[in-house]
């Protein structure tokens, strides 16, 4: 019954009903997002404060370590209090806070605007309100974007419920109350093109991650 309710759904402006996304094209569609932020994060100023400069009482740490003086533990909390010490810890908090603001910042911006980003445009998805189907709200894309990071708790569960909920729905989408539709009718034919356009898809995001970590 509730598949009859589901295909008589259409979409606000189309003719053609409402198709819940898999899990597979929105994985495909956040690698390419991924890939996509790299070069913007790469623009934002950040520092960094390592334990190595001020070797001296971590390397004597190590050398106990090795003689087997000091257990693993203790060369770790002697290493992480170091760094503490050094500035370390608010040198993460600050470069933690800017990358939170500057994506959300770029992923809003894009959702406000188009309702998608550019890997979900790519593999024909959009956001929409999860009760009207329309485009949602400033709000919501901002609970959206902070349900991101709920969603990455516990092992990023969050994300793992979208290929176990119905409407293919993770946690930020469940807060903010949207969900992730297709912007095209489903066609039978093209079911074996599109898998085929992006597996090749996945492989050169991944190839050009390893690139990236290679040369970097």
């Amino acid at each position: 019954m509730d598949e009859e309710i589901e295909q008589k759904r259409l979409i606000p402006g189309e003719d053609f009903p409402i198709r819940h996304t898999s899990f597979k094209d929105r994985l495909n569609a956040a690698l390419i997002d991924f890939l996509l932020l790299i070069p913007i994060l790469q623009f934002i100023p950040h520092t960094s404060t390592l334990p190595y400069e001020h070797p001296q009482k971590v390397q004597q740490a190590i050398e106990d370590a090795d003689n087997k003086v000091i257990s693993i533990w203790q060369l770790g909390k002697i290493v992480f209090n170091e760094w503490v010490r050094l500035g370390g810890l608010e040198d993460f908090l600050t470069n933690t806070a800017i990358i939170f603001m500057v994506v959300g910042f770029v992923l809003i911006l894009l959702w406000h605007n188009f309702s998608t980003t550019p890997g979900k445009f790519f593999t024909s998805m959009r956001i929409v309100d999860a009760t009207t189907f329309k485009k949602p709200k400033l709000h919501q894309f901002i609970l959206r974007y902070m349900g991101y990071y709920v969603s990455g708790l516990f092992f990023m569960l969050g994300f793992f419920w979208i290929g176990f909920n119905k409407e293919s729905r993770g946690w930020h989408d469940l807060i903010s109350k949207t969900m992730v539709i297709y912007t095209k009718p489903e066609d039978p034919q093209a079911k074996e093109t599109k898998f085929r356009r992006q597996t090749y898809m996945a492989i050169a995001v991944f190839i050009l991650l390893f690139l990236y970590w290679f040369f970097n």
